[in-house]
C-alpha cells in the first residue's frame, strides 16, 4: 500500500482545507527547481484549467526556487489554495515539525471549484518526482 500524501477536509458548504504530508512537503522544499521546469509545470496546470473552462497562465506558485507549490489559483488570485509561509520557514530552517502542511481555500463559490483546485493540487503531487528530478 502506497503512503497517503494528501487529504482534503471539508470546512463548510464549499470551502476546504488540504493536509499535506511533511516528509513530501520537506523533500520538495528541499529540491531546486529551475524556471524551465516551473513555467512547465505550470503550462501542464494551465491545460488542465482549459479542460474545466478556466484559464490562467500560471496556476501554480512555487516557494522560492523550490519544487514546493505554495500556492494555487484559478482564474484569479481571490480563488485559491494557499499555505502558510511562516510555517514553511520554520519547516525550512527546522525550527519546528508540523504534523502536516495545511492548505486553505479561498472564496469558493461551488463545488466545481474546489474539484479543480484540488485536481490542480493532485497534478502537482503526480508531477512532483518528475520536478525533483530536473532540478
Amino acid at each position: 500500500m502506497e503512503k497517503l500524501i494528501w487529504t482534503p477536509k471539508q470546512i463548510n458548504k464549499y470551502s476546504f482545507e488540504i493536509y499535506l504530508d511533511v516528509g513530501f512537503a520537506k523533500e520538495l522544499l528541499e529540491a531546486k527547481c529551475i524556471e524551465k521546469t516551473r513555467e512547465n509545470m505550470n503550462r501542464l496546470g494551465n491545460d488542465l484549467l482549459k479542460n474545466f473552462r478556466y484559464s490562467l497562465k500560471k496556476p501554480y506558485k512555487f516557494h522560492k526556487d523550490t519544487c514546493f507549490i505554495s500556492e494555487i489559483h484559478m482564474e484569479h488570485d481571490d480563488l485559491a489554495l494557499t499555505t502558510n509561509e511562516t510555517t514553511l520557514e520554520s519547516l525550512v530552517r527546522k525550527n519546528k515539525k508540523p504534523d502536516f502542511i495545511t492548505y486553505k481555500s479561498k472564496n469558493m463559490q461551488n463545488l466545481s471549484e474546489a474539484y479543480v483546485l484540488m485536481a490542480l493540487f493532485n497534478q502537482w503531487v503526480e508531477y512532483s518526482e518528475v520536478l525533483k528530478i530536473l532540478e
